[in-house]
């Protein structure tokens, strides 16, 4: 899926310790800035799943997050207060152009 939507290879880290926390696949901007939190989970994507994503972004600042499970995607990020949530994962240069204008 990385090929498909682009996203470097050099620019991903697959499980790696962050403030005691451990990120399943962190994704970074070309200035090796975070961009995507992947968080790889074997339940429901539900509020509890995302509220643990949250928690382990609070070290990482990533501006989107995406939480995946066998069956769906949620590719989310905040505008002001208000949670935005897409059924996919958008391609490394469509959350690049986005993460560039924030």
């Amino acid at each position: 899926m990385a090929d498909e939507l682009g996203f470097p290879k050099g620019l991903i880290s697959v499980e790696r310790g962050i403030g005691g926390r451990r990120t399943d696949i962190v994704c970074y901007t070309k200035e090796m800035k975070p961009l995507l939190l992947v968080e790889c989970k074997a339940v429901p994507l539900n509020e509890e799943a995302i509220q643990q994503a949250l928690g382990y972004n609070e070290k990482m600042l990533a501006p989107f997050l995406c939480l995946a499970n066998g069956e769906e995607i949620h590719t989310f990020w905040f505008e002001g207060k208000k949670r935005v949530s897409v059924p996919f994962l958008p391609a490394f240069k469509d959350l690049y152009a986005a993460f560039q204008r924030l």
